[in-house]
């Protein structure tokens, strides 16, 4: 489990005002999907296993129960990954979006009773408890899974950015080098000089391996004065856990 999140926190818009714009800007219709799915099959498992009391009116109140239950753990998803991006630890977060549902879920709880009061009474504190510790466990596993794969999902981000931004570097170090060497190399000498020591090792001419070593040390030399100026590598970051 990634117990926290170190890396920088991307600037988010400040104040309770930006928490909830944020908030709002990240629901999408997959994640309610996937939500209220899994509050379905919560609700038919728990229907299916009442069996003799399994009518359609506690089917409606099961389904009306998770699916109320199916949104604020997708709101306290949302809340937690916020909060991650702001500099929270991830432990932190889950504890806070867990305790913070599992209380407004035993209060929905409570008031979604009133209009099944035919086939549910109304629930005392321990029913209460016990409604607050199910969210917890129910859905405390899937909101820990999510936080912590938003989280690696943004440090692998940060990782591919930062592998970018030092092969880009890499890559104007070459290209400021390769500029360097046009501009210390008379192309037109070397051509002669080429064309020249290729004449005399046609006519076999004993100062042809000579006239070659000079050109090939003139030509080193043209190199190696033009990374003289870029001699520093770029490193690859350390990427902080």
């Amino acid at each position: 489990m990634a117990a926290n999140s170190s890396f920088p926190s991307v600037p988010r818009p400040s104040g309770v005002s930006g928490f909830v714009s944020a908030l709002w800007g990240s629901l999408n219709w997959r994640a309610v999907v996937a939500t209220q799915s899994v509050g379905l099959l919560y609700a038919l498992t728990e229907w299916l296993e009442s069996g003799s009391a399994a009518t359609l009116r506690l089917l409606a109140y099961l389904l009306c129960s998770q699916a109320v239950t199916a949104c604020l753990v997708l709101l306290a998803a949302l809340a937690g990954d916020e909060a991650v991006r702001r500099g929270w630890n991830v432990l932190r977060a889950f504890l806070v979006v867990v305790l913070s549902t599992s209380l407004l879920n035993a209060a929905a709880q409570w008031l979604l009773d009133g209009g099944f009061g035919d086939i549910v009474p109304r629930r005392g504190l321990a029913v209460m408890a016990n409604d607050f510790f199910n969210a917890g466990v129910l859905w405390g596993t899937v909101l820990l899974v999510y936080l912590n794969r938003q989280s690696a999902a943004r440090l692998l981000a940060q990782l591919r950015a930062d592998e970018l931004e030092r092969l880009e570097a890499e890559r104007r170090v070459i290209t400021s080098r390769l500029a360097a060497a046009e501009t210390r190399l008379d192309l037109h000498s070397v051509l002669r000089q080429l064309s020249e020591v290729r004449g005399q090792f046609v006519a076999g001419h004993a100062s042809a391996d000579g006239s070659l070593e000079d050109l090939i040390a003139t030509l080193r030399a043209s190199v190696s004065g033009s990374d003289a100026g870029n001699d520093t590598v770029p490193k690859r970051r350390e990427a902080r856990f």
